[in-house]
């Protein structure tokens, strides 16, 4: 006699659990074992996502304090000082050129031509 069990048997069959089941006297499989991996995938990519967004509001926030140093220097600077980029010491000043120095609007870092 059968039990009342609708599963007759349980084995592995590679990552998923596979169940052959009775349903109107045919044979069918359900699988088990992948909502877990695709709720990992999921997190793995709501993080990822997470992530870039704050990468990426970190370099909008740069570049907004980079144009507003450089609109602060070319209003508040004589007419001989020009905008030269940005400063690799610290990453996030604003070179300007005076004369024969450049300078950085953050660190102060300076540099006679």
């Amino acid at each position: 006699m059968r039990k009342s069990n609708k599963y007759l048997s349980e084995y592995e069959h590679g990552l998923m659990r596979v169940r052959p089941l009775r349903l109107n006297g045919g044979e069918h499989m359900e699988m088990r074992g992948r909502r877990s991996a695709r709720r990992d995938e999921r997190q793995r990519q709501l993080r990822q996502i997470a992530r870039l967004q704050r990468q990426l509001n970190e370099q909008r926030r740069k570049i907004d304090e980079l144009e507003r140093i450089r609109d602060t220097v070319l209003r508040t600077s004589s007419g001989s000082a020009t905008y030269e980029g940005t400063c690799a010491e610290c990453g996030i000043g604003v070179i300007v050129r005076e004369h024969d120095t450049l300078r950085c609007s953050s660190c102060g870092f300076r540099c006679h031509l």
